[in-house]
């Protein structure tokens, strides 16, 4: 149970990086975060979306990079009771490939 627990928070942890940066911002909304807004690319005069859409390709990289290290450990320590888990990090992978949802993209 200890291990479910654990693969659950290091899976969300994961997505979590995508879900903070591609959740689009309301108009008019204030709020406390915007993936828009970088200190280093203003720094470089890089708008808003551009610096948005840089910002959401790092978060799947993030989300991709977790997802196949631990595709790899998984398959390296393979257990029957890391399925689970292999399919989840090759689900993240997929879609990310296929460019899933294509909203965020």
């Amino acid at each position: 149970m200890i291990r479910f627990l654990l693969a659950s928070l290091l899976i969300a942890h994961g997505l979590i990086h995508v879900a903070i940066y591609a959740i689009p911002k309301q108009p008019g909304e204030n709020a406390l975060f915007d993936p828009g807004h970088s200190w280093i690319l203003a720094g470089m005069n890089v708008a808003a979306r551009p610096a948005r859409t840089t910002a959401v390709t790092l978060a799947w990289v993030t989300a991709v990079v977790a997802a196949l290290s631990g595709l790899v450990l998984k398959l390296g320590y393979f257990h029957p009771w890391l399925i689970i888990g292999l399919a989840l990090d090759a689900g993240v992978i997929a879609g990310v490939v296929s460019e899933w949802p294509p909203s965020l993209f």
